[in-house]
């Protein structure tokens, strides 16, 4: 039951991401300014703070450290698109079923909010970013700005997996 509950989860996260975006063309109903009429333009320097960092998301996780992970081959990686940041290492014909998964910014964190309202266990993770957590074959973790959301997808007791996420977090983390 353990291993259907991420699938569930995940089979979700596109619906999540949906309500998420904003349609083109849609009117901004965001406030323009601080309340009390100051409306400054952000400088320069705030403005490329916040852009969105350019990465190959695969380069975070190699497939080298993504089969070390999974304990099991895993095919290349496949690149999701600039919308969804993302690295899917799926399994091998030959192979046992092995699938590791990496999402970065809102995928990472609408997973963790999803996980959070409905109620899931997650245990916190010491030493790991800024903030990390550890549930049944997932870890998902924040480092400055940026949220991480590994997921392992094995037939196989979580427990035995558990060093390996975090093993595999903390490369991810000093790769951000």
């Amino acid at each position: 039951m353990t291993q259907r509950r991420p699938l569930i989860v995940l089979s979700a996260l596109p619906l999540l991401l949906a309500g998420c975006s904003a349609l083109p063309g849609a009117a901004n109903t965001a406030p323009t300014g601080p309340p009390g009429g100051d409306t400054a333009a952000p400088t320069a320097t705030a403005a490329a703070s916040t852009a969105p960092k350019t990465v190959a998301v695969c380069d975070l996780l190699t497939k080298a450290e993504a089969e070390k992970l999974a304990d099991a081959p895993v095919n290349p990686g496949q690149e999701g698109p600039a919308t969804v940041p993302s690295c899917v290492y799926t399994p091998t014909a030959t192979g046992p079923t092995a699938q590791v998964e990496l999402y970065l910014a809102e995928s990472a964190k609408n997973y963790l909010d999803a996980e959070r309202q409905l109620g899931h266990e997650l245990t916190p993770v010491a030493g790991l970013g800024d903030e990390a957590y550890l549930e049944d074959g997932s870890i998902i973790f924040r480092k400055g700005d940026e949220w991480a959301f590994i997921h392992l997808v094995r037939s196989t007791d979580p427990a035995i997996n558990r060093q390996r996420l975090q093993d595999a977090a903390q490369t991810v983390a000093g790769r951000l």
